[in-house]
């Protein structure tokens, strides 16, 4: 029975250089990470400063935490902009491919607080330039037919992170999944029971006023939703 291959793990934190890890075997090979990267590997391997050997199983366990550290860090990452263009290769509807449209959506971003990473631009492209109405999995599906995909985990928290900064805003109908909406003044909204459609009011037939508040409160959200069916289906048939 052949012996395990063993490695070697080395972890340096030192004032200067900071953080170091370092992996290698007596054949010669040797990795090594520093900065964020090392860190994080450190965090999510539990790796304390000192040296020691790890059988090879571990070192492919290592890999995969660095592989994955690795696109963390990536997807966080602003992107500069030389690169925000190429974004709109998976976008249908912007009328300027130039980067105006993306820098704009960028300084948007930074506005509220968020760093416009690659995910939250193609996610916020699609959000001001698509339907009015829309749900994670519309993104998602919208999203998976271009070039530049998103996971599904990443559009959900990205929308609740737009929805926390007030960049969209969230609508709960019935028992169905969230709604957004990318207006985010106080509006009402008409539901259609028969067809699932929801569409805002139209101010001329719905004139929503601010509601008299005793003093010392402020409004933080109003969600004013009309139900409504076709007269010509009764209840319970077709």
């Amino acid at each position: 029975m052949a012996r395990p291959s063993y490695w070697t793990v080395e972890v340096r934190d030192r004032p200067r250089s900071g953080t170091q890890v370092r992996l290698y075997q007596a054949a010669g090979y040797r990795r090594y990470w520093d900065g964020e990267m090392a860190r994080s590997l450190c965090r999510n391997c539990r790796l304390r400063p000192g040296a020691w050997s790890v059988p090879k199983r571990k070192v492919h366990a290592l890999f995969l935490a660095a592989a994955r550290i690795a696109s963390q860090l990536e997807s966080q990452k602003e992107l500069p902009m030389s690169q925000l263009a190429i974004a709109a290769e998976d976008t249908e509807s912007l009328p300027d491919r130039s980067r105006e449209p993306w820098r704009s959506l960028a300084q948007r971003l930074r506005d509220h607080g968020l760093i416009p990473t690659r995910p939250r631009l193609l996610i916020a492209e699609r959000v001001y330039s698509g339907p009015n109405h829309f749900t994670a999995e519309d993104l998602f599906t919208h999203l998976r037919s271009g070039r530049c995909r998103c996971a599904r985990a990443t559009i959900y928290n990205t929308l609740s992170e737009f929805a926390e900064q007030k960049l969209v805003q969230v609508l709960y109908v019935d028992n169905g999944p969230a709604i957004y909406d990318r207006t985010t003044a106080p509006h009402a909204h008409v539901y259609n029971m028969d067809t699932g459609e929801i569409r805002d009011a139209d101010p001329q037939e719905f004139h929503l006023t601010e509601p008299r508040l005793p003093e010392g409160i402020m409004l933080e959200d109003m969600q004013i939703v009309l139900r409504v069916r076709d007269k010509n289906k009764e209840k319970g048939h077709v």
